[in-house]
């Protein structure tokens, strides 16, 4: 008799079971794990709390290190999740099962098909009343069940475990949680740890999620590797009959929420939602055929194979021919198992003798006439896609379910500030290989740069400061030196969180940070590097390594403008040292790859190549000391500055108050908490002197030069109005450049200063209040008969969250999270309209502002505030936020002061050389 053979989906091979079959082995011996009950008979025995309640629980106490809340709130979250998921399962099968089917005339099946359904919704509704009693449980379209559906639970459980010393517990929710996400890295990595350093067996890694039939399908393996035939009956007799029951559970489960995009008449209803369960159901097999991180192919069939074989080992002819005949209804084609019916037909059995099993057809009939109808809706069902279509925003974030949206909705938050990626891995020839750009501007780039001016060439000529050399820069308290490190730290950890979405990791460790610059001053030519390749990070290597550790990442982004046909680039090699694809340096381009990856970089050597270059970790106890060092030296700087400040300014309010400032109103004048209004801050040559340089030297649109796409003239916020704006470093440069008067800038700089001091003052800030973004603003009626509209020229908002339909506004990404407090000092009045007002959480207006020169309202950043429409003439002021977080210091604002320093210390170079001709 032939030998029949099972082709692994996962290898592509076909192995025979009267061979050693390798990966089988593999599998059992590297990867079987016992079987853990997973299903609740009774109600959790907490009455209200459910699932979701006990997750935030388990959440908070991990970020609070309270790790035995940690693990028994995570323990008895998953407990509840099953007892939810298995009590709608069940509802579900026995109200089907249950309800009764009566026999009708042709015209009556709509009316009794309709009747079934009432009664079936009935009973699952009683059911699940009955089985939950008082407990409330999430929609089922919130977010909470995708969390558990990819086992999120466990990537908490495992180190909340870790910290309680279960270490053998830790490691089995470790794999647990890894067997959903395989490609997760740090759960990886914690694998090998509680592997390699932890000392647990390979046997000891629990599925704490197994089911049944995977557990006896294993078994099967297992027990056909060791020729244990009457095992490999057993088992596979156990696996096929508890996979119909898993895949009966499966197509239950499929019966949930259907959501359209647009209100549909009710036989398309009913249809589409129809249709839906149903494509779920047809996927049951594929999803309950992973083994382990691997799809089997052909999963059902298989078990059929295996049994056919045993059961001839088995001596056993009328079972083997009945697992041949099942197995050829489902592959009627298989030349093997053809031959080994010719086996039994020539042994003298007759057709009829070859009996098929009666749930396999049933389970393959239902299969064909899914598949009959999807077909149908696939070529010939005309679906209503209007309005299918939408842009990822924050809704469709939350209502992801897979990777692939969630890795779409972040790469489309990043674009909306200017970061694009640009390449990836199949034009990088690199699964982990990016290229984005967008993380800089070019005067950024030059503040970064500017940094190695006085660094020496090491041995290969290249110039590179490290977070040591910054550290000891900083100690000389340099200005220059605070700037570019300041934003230097803030690139950092960008790009790190970049990384992070982008590779799907929870956490990331600066191991390496260093700016490389190499540069033709150094009097480099080709022989400078022969026998070895240039490395991102300032050395030249002579050999390839064969060991870099796989958990690492590096990230360059560039600070130079120079093409890769211009010659130079990073280059990746393969082990032969071929290159295998290449890119340009752009300033502002994020490289990004591996650390396993080879590469090199191409030197030219008529203009300088710099990059800022960072490796990352996934293993914390890898951080760089020297980056953390720079950060505590930057803290200890704005510390000893507010010692000195709170000396000289401590009665900064009360000085204020007697340069002829009043507080118009207060909080309760307000009707609001920390809101003030304040007269006398600017005097009206001083309004007219900054109204002239906003309409001067502002850029048409929202003065945001930094954006990717430049803004139209016209206000981002209503049609009806031009808006122009001017941000302090734009107002620095072009008094450098003389386009702009000196004074005026100053005044710029000295009344934002003025303005921060009151407000830091007034509400009684007890850290220092810092900038966070400074602006100068003019709106514009474009068509000043238009006296009768109803749009705002701002929207109502708050400046450090999202507003949402409901009223509520929580922090969260892209608003400015950082701001704390806000402030406006209006330069005008000669205009109609543009009054700003403080809002209810309905948008509707509560306190109205009418702007003049010299007023300045403050307030807390999280108040609901707008600005009605600018209906006759041009509304200037200027616009600041501040921020107790010294990390979102207005970088811009720095560097407007260096500027100004700068063009300070010529202008009176300049007046002393006057000065000294003059006596002459």
């Amino acid at each position: 008799m032939a030998s029949p053979r099972v082709t692994y989906a996962a290898t592509g091979k076909e192995c025979c079971p009267s061979c050693s079959t390798t990966m089988a082995r593999n599998i059992i011996l590297m990867a079987f794990f016992p079987f853990i009950i997973a299903t609740e008979t009774t109600v959790y025995n907490r009455p209200k709390e459910t699932f979701a309640s006990l997750y935030s629980t388990g959440v908070e106490a991990y970020n609070d290190q309270t790790w035995f809340l940690c693990a028994s709130s995570l323990e008895n979250a998953i407990k509840d999740y099953r007892f939810y998921k298995d009590t709608v399962i069940d509802c579900r099968i026995q109200c089907k099962k249950s309800t009764t089917i009566r026999e009708v005339t042709p015209e009556m099946v709509e009316f009794s098909v309709f009747e079934r359904m009432i009664e079936n919704s009935d009973c699952i509704r009683r059911c699940k009343r009955d089985k939950f009693g008082e407990k409330v449980y999430p929609d089922p379209r919130d977010r909470i069940f995708t969390t558990f559906q990819g086992r999120k639970p466990y990537e908490y459980l495992q180190f909340c475990w870790f910290q309680l010393d279960r270490l053998q517990d830790a490691a089995s929710a470790a794999y647990t949680f890894y067997l959903t996400n395989p490609d997760h890295e740090d759960m990886v990595s914690n694998i090998r740890y509680y592997k390699d350093k932890a000392g647990i067996h390979e046997n000891d890694f629990l599925d704490l999620e197994l089911k049944p039939y995977k557990e006896a399908y294993v078994r099967g393996l297992m027990a056909y590797n060791s020729d244990d035939w009457e095992g490999v009956k057993t088992n596979m007799e156990l696996a096929i009959t508890e996979f119909y029951h898993e895949e009966e559970r499966c197509r239950a489960e499929c019966e949930n929420i259907y959501e359209s995009a647009r209100p549909l008449e009710f036989v398309s209803a009913v249809a589409d939602h129809y249709l839906s369960v149903l494509e779920c159901q047809h996927s049951c097999e594929r999803k309950l055929s992973r083994i382990f991180t691997e799809e089997i192919g052909d999963y059902v069939a298989d078990h059929f194979h295996y049994l056919q074989f045993a059961y001839y080992k088995l001596k056993n002819d009328d079972k083997s021919m009945e697992a041949a005949a099942t197995f050829l209804l489902f592959q009627p084609g298989d030349e093997t198992m053809q031959r080994n019916k010719g086996f039994y037909l020539q042994k003298g059995y007759a057709e009829k003798d070859f009996k098929l099993r009666e749930q396999a057809v049933i389970y393959l009939d239902r299969k064909h006439q899914m598949e009959r109808i999807l077909d149908f809706s696939q070529t010939n069902y005309l679906k209503d896609t209007s309005d299918l279509v939408k842009p990822l925003d924050e809704e469709s974030e939350v209502k992801a379910t897979n990777e692939e949206k969630q890795s779409g909705y972040w790469m489309k938050q990043y674009e909306r500030i200017g970061l694009k990626l640009v390449s990836h891995g199949d034009q990088l020839k690199g699964e982990k290989r990016f290229a984005a750009d967008g993380f800089l501007r070019k005067e950024q780039c030059f503040e970064i740069i500017s940094l190695v001016h006085d660094k020496k060439a090491n041995q290969y000529g290249a110039k590179v400061v490290t977070m040591t050399d910054a550290v000891q820069m900083l100690e000389k308290e340099d200005l220059n030196s605070e700037v570019s490190l300041r934003l230097l730290l803030r690139i950092a950890e960008t790009t790190r969180h970049y990384l992070m979405k982008y590779y799907s990791l929870t956490r990331l460790f600066f191991k390496h940070t260093s700016v490389v610059c190499w540069g033709p001053e150094t009097g480099l030519d080709a022989s400078s590097f022969e026998g070895c390749i240039p490395q991102e990070d300032g050395s030249c290597i002579e050999e390839l390594p064969s060991n870099i550790g796989d958990e690492e990442y590096i990230g360059v982004t560039y600070l130079s403008d120079i093409p890769a046909d211009e010659g130079s680039n990073i280059y990746f090699m393969s082990p032969d040292k071929k290159t295998e694809s290449k890119v340009g340096m752009k300033c502002g381009r994020l490289v990004a790859f591996e650390s396993s990856d080879h590469h090199g970089v191409s030197i030219p050597y008529s203009e300088q190549r710099c990059a800022l270059v960072i490796r990352y970790t996934t293993d914390p106890t890898k951080d760089d000391q020297a980056y953390i060092e720079t950060i505590k030296t930057l803290h200890n700087m704005d510390v000893k500055y507010l010692r000195s400040d709170s000396n000289t300014q401590q009665h900064t309010l009360e000085d204020l108050k007697k340069s002829g400032i009043s507080i118009t109103k207060d909080g309760a004048d307000m009707k609001g908490g920390e809101r003030v209004m304040a007269d006398g801050l600017a005097k009206d040559e001083e309004c007219q002197t900054l109204t002239n340089l906003v309409l001067t030297g502002a850029l048409v649109g929202d003065g945001y030069e930094h954006l990717p796409t430049k803004p139209s003239v016209i206000s981002p916020h209503t049609e009806h109005e031009m808006f122009q704006g001017l941000t302090v470093y734009r107002a620095a440069k072009l008094a450098n450049s003389e386009k702009v008067s000196y004074a005026a800038v100053e005044l710029f700089v000295d009344l934002s200063e003025r303005s921060r001091l009151f407000t830091e003052k007034y509400f009684n800030v007890t850290k220092p209040l810092y900038f966070d973004f400074t602006h100068l603003v003019c709106r514009s009626a474009i068509d000043d008969s238009n006296l009768d509209r109803s749009d705002l020229s701002h929207p109502v908002h708050a400046d450090n969250c999202m507003l949402k339909p409901d009223g509520s506004c929580p922090k969260e990404f892209p608003a400015y999270i950082q701001r704390d407090y806000s402030a406006i000092l209006y330069l005008n009045h000669e205009f109609e309209g543009g009054e700003f007002f403080f809002a209810h959480k309905n948008k509707s207006a509560q306190v109205n502002v009418s702007p003049k020169c010299g007023r300045l309202v403050s307030f807390n950043a999280g108040e609901f505030h707008g600005v009605k429409a600018v209906v006759k003439g041009t509304r200037c002021a200027l616009a600041l936020w501040f921020t107790t977080n010294p990390q979102f210091k207005e970088l811009a604002h720095l560097q407007a002061l260096k500027i100004l320093a700068t063009k300070r210390k010529e202008r009176e170079q300049k007046n002393q050389k006057e000065f000294s001709k003059t006596e002459l």
